[in-house]
């Protein structure tokens, strides 16, 4: 017996020492990719998943390391104008909104990467509604990897307040502002609950593609500050307003994630990311539902997305590798439904989405149906920030405007129309001759 077990024991140390042999044979990673997000997966979710889902599996493929720095877009354009100006380059690919996309171009920090961007499997932004912002003439500078849309998101709870007759997935923006003033003022049979409607107002961040969604709807160009469309829009506005159906503090945040959470609001017209990260904090306890029409239709901004290698990158090999592998079939529709919804960029994976019955698919899937509609049925426009010096000065033009919309006075709004009209003109990179 003793003599088994000594023999059991050899084997055992034998086999400890072959698998640390093997432990020590297995490959080393063979380089690092650097990407830093410009103001992208700002929640601990995303980042997690993002993490953990995608760039964990791109490393095991590809034998590297992957490391992801999440900033602000103030701190990272900083991090990156450091790296170019002194030349001691450090990150290699740049995750960017379409509303930053030109200033990467137009200061050269990011790399021609038309001919090593060219597919046959794939078709990505096949019918070029980004082309504006990720390419100058036929030079490629980014490969979008997503878009998005804004749709309406209401609390359950606001669903007995719905206007007589109304259908939430085909509500006019008049029916919308009487949807938030039954929420308010109450209805025969419900007791109003006060002001529930959120227009999330944070200076520099999405109050421009709210108001220019609903201008859209109207009829109005993106960007318009002052036509008979656009007053329309404003004219609502201002009865909401007036209405004081709006959220106090909605001028302290950028979304209406945190607000629709606690319940303090219960209805918001939300971009797509956002309206996923509500329903995913309670799938029972929220609808989410095509965006409110105007005259012209469903109006929503569309934007994107898009993936840059910077200019210097010390691993651009591994760059481009990333966004091939950020750009595959199966890889796009994990990211984006895996991210609540947002929308693929690759043609493929939108079809495949388009043939899944509506009884079958997923909550991330009909979100991004939901959003595939209204890129092809809506009224949309993309993010024009290559027409104008500083995107961010544009925003500050229509957040001014509906500070004065805020005062519930129209004599305010008419007075800032032409100021804002003004400024609009002076941001332009061409700027209009008199008499234009």
């Amino acid at each position: 017996m003793r003599k088994r077990i000594i023999v059991l024991l050899t084997v055992l140390v034998m086999l400890a020492g072959f698998a640390a042999v093997f432990a020590g044979c297995q490959p080393e990673a063979t380089g690092e990719l650097k990407i830093i997000s410009v103001g992208c997966y700002n929640t601990n979710w995303e980042q997690v998943f993002v993490r953990d889902k995608i760039i964990a599996e791109f490393e095991k493929e590809f034998n590297v390391r992957v490391s992801l720095d999440v900033l602000s877009s103030t701190d990272a354009m900083k991090k990156i104008k450091s790296e170019q100006d002194t030349g001691e380059y450090v990150t290699d690919l740049a995750i960017v909104h379409s509303g930053e996309m030109p200033t990467f171009i137009t200061k050269g920090w990011v790399q021609d990467i038309t001919a090593d961007t060219k597919y046959d499997d794939r078709t990505i932004d096949g019918d070029g509604m980004f082309d504006s912002v990720t390419k100058v003439g036929d030079t490629r500078y980014f490969v979008p990897v997503s878009a998005d849309a804004y749709l309406t998101v209401a609390n359950n709870k606001a669903l007995d307040y719905l206007p007589a007759g109304a259908d939430i997935n085909n509500l006019t923006w008049e029916q919308y502002a009487e949807w938030a003033s039954n929420i308010k003022n109450g209805v025969e049979g419900k007791v109003g609950v006060g002001a529930k409607t959120m227009f999330p107002a944070q200076a520099g961040y999405n109050l421009i593609y709210i108001m220019g969604g609903m201008g859209l709807s109207y009829g109005a160009d993106f960007v318009d500050v002052d036509s008979k469309d656009m007053q329309q829009a404003y004219r609502l506005m201002l009865e909401m307003a007036q209405d004081e159906v709006f959220v106090s503090e909605q001028k302290n945040y950028s979304t209406a994630v945190d607000k629709m959470k606690d319940e303090t609001a219960w209805l918001s017209y939300q971009h797509m990311t956002q309206a996923g990260e509500i329903l995913r904090y309670k799938p029972d306890g929220f609808t989410i539902a095509a965006p409110p029409s105007g005259d012209a239709g469903k109006g929503s901004i569309v934007g994107s997305w898009g993936l840059g290698v910077l200019d210097g990158a010390p691993n651009k090999s591994l760059a481009l590798k990333f966004i091939e592998y950020m750009t595959r079939k199966e890889v796009s529709y994990k990211y984006c439904t895996g991210l609540g919804g947002i929308i693929s960029t690759v043609d493929e994976v939108v079809e495949e989405i388009k043939q899944i019955p509506a009884n079958a698919r997923s909550t991330s899937e009909n979100i991004m149906m939901m959003g595939i509609d209204v890129i092809e049925n809506g009224v949309t426009k993309g993010v024009p920030s290559a027409d104008y010096t500083d995107w961010r000065a544009v925003k500050t033009v229509y957040e001014a405007m509906f500070d004065k919309i805020m005062l519930k006075s129209w004599t305010e709004v008419e007075n800032q129309m032409p100021i804002a009209k003004k400024q609009i003109l002076g941001l332009l990179k061409e700027y209009p001759q008199e008499g234009m």
